[in-house]
């Protein structure tokens, strides 16, 4: 897996891999992106990372991370393209939650490649311009 390619804004799901065990095969590919200043993440996943924690550990554990990382941003116009993107794929059938909406939404504003294992990412880059670390 490449990630020499500018921000990537990490989603939860690989982040919860990572937090629940470091040695993970996402590890060094996010260590790498760490160390060179490409991680992002946005306020929609670190709440979700927040609501997630299961004790006071997790707490810190996301409280050390999320000072390791660029919080991006989310403009209005994130907010509003996220609504648009809900909408054309729910009038083809296919309902995404919202919030996945946002930060597909805020990966384009930003400019930056998702890396996620939600399959919902991949629903929203085949009607999207959401460019993603595979």
């Amino acid at each position: 897996m490449t990630a020499d390619c500018g921000r990537v804004l990490i989603d939860t799901s690989v982040l919860i891999e990572y937090l629940n065990d470091a040695r993970s095969p996402v590890g060094p590919t996010l260590k790498g992106l760490l160390d060179r200043g490409q991680a992002c993440i946005g306020g929609p996943i670190l709440a979700e990372l927040l609501q997630g924690a299961r004790s006071s550990e997790d707490m810190k554990a996301i409280e050390i991370l999320s000072d390791s990382v660029t919080i991006l941003d989310t403009p209005d116009e994130a907010w509003r393209e996220a609504g648009i993107i809900s909408r054309k794929l729910r009038k083809k059938g296919t309902v995404i939650p919202l919030l996945d909406c946002l930060i597909a939404a805020m990966a384009v504003h930003h400019e930056a490649r998702l890396w996620s294992h939600d399959r919902h990412f991949k629903m929203i880059a085949g009607a999207y311009p959401l460019d993603m670390l595979e």
